[in-house]
């Protein structure tokens, strides 16, 4: 019976699909068909779901929208960072109706504003095909994750394949290794144990600052905790647990604070890619050694 009602539902999505008019998210034709509305998304980090597509169906007629990867979004405020799509999607509007759907991206300028609620986007071109081997990467293995954004940010950003890191270690060596193929960099020497910027299992601290959440959760579910400066971009992953069972759970996190210098950071839980939990974090001023 499930089987069948699942084929039943397919059928049903599929002919829809054929009835409507597809438009593609790059269309130029698709602002008079829609009330589309691209705005940054409050509830995921930059790197995951970092806008939200606004969309009515003012017509008579059943429209779908194409979201392509590798189409990037381009900030009506130049100072907030552009987005790239990492997932193609649609979505599919009958007449009269009103949705909004998340868009999976990530930041391509870290010196620039993280996306922002009241940041409203607007659809541009399509990243070069350097950039558009990575974010396919990132659409076929799901890498919806700090690694891969910091692996984009190389391709983007004045910054060393050594940068390229994170907890999933065979990941950020994977990542580093496609990165210096697609942009013909030399690799980088392998980290060593107490190489804290690029180990992220070193407790090599000179200043640690730290501390713990209390969380509780009914179900299964992916929990991380990073930290970002006062802009809203990512600076360092502090915890990572792809696959965290149900129950109640202290997590720690801790950072090196003089590494790590800013006045304050935002420190946050981020559960199946939405954000939980963000708090401000003031950093210790360090003592003048001088006396």
């Amino acid at each position: 019976m499930k089987k069948s009602i699942f084929f039943s539902g397919v059928f049903l999505f599929s002919f829809a699909m054929l009835q409507s008019q597809v438009f593609n998210l790059s269309d130029q034709e698709l602002i008079n068909r829609l009330h589309l509305v691209i705005r940054g998304n409050d509830n995921s980090a930059h790197y995951i779901r970092p806008v939200i597509l606004e969309l009515e169906n003012p017509s008579e007629d059943t429209i779908s929208v194409k979201i392509e990867n590798g189409l990037t979004l381009v900030p009506v405020q130049s100072f907030y960072q552009p987005v790239v799509i990492t997932r193609s999607d649609f979505i599919t509007l009958l007449p009269g109706q009103i949705a909004e759907k998340e868009i999976f991206g990530m930041c391509t300028k870290s010196d620039l504003v993280a996306p922002e609620s009241d940041v409203l986007y607007i659809a541009g071109g399509f990243c070069d095909s350097i950039m558009q081997c990575l974010t396919n990467r990132i659409e076929k293995d799901s890498l919806h994750n700090t690694e891969a954004q910091l692996a984009l940010w190389n391709l983007t950003d004045d910054r060393r394949l050594e940068d390229i890191a994170g907890f999933d270690q065979e990941l950020a060596n994977d990542l580093i290794h496609t990165v210096a193929e697609l942009t013909h960099q030399d690799l980088p020497p392998q980290p060593d144990e107490n190489d804290y910027l690029r180990n992220f299992y070193s407790t090599t601290f000179r200043r640690k600052m730290g501390g713990i959440f209390k969380c509780s959760y009914r179900q299964s579910c992916s929990v991380s905790i990073a930290m970002f400066n006062k802009h809203g971009v990512l600076v360092r992953e502090l915890y990572n647990n792809p696959s965290m069972s149900p129950g109640k759970h202290n997590l720690d996190f801790a950072f090196d604070a003089t590494v790590y210098t800013d006045d304050y950071y935002y420190v946050r839980v981020i559960e199946d890619g939405r954000v939980s939990v963000s708090l401000k974090v003031n950093t210790p001023k360090i003592p003048d050694d001088r006396g």
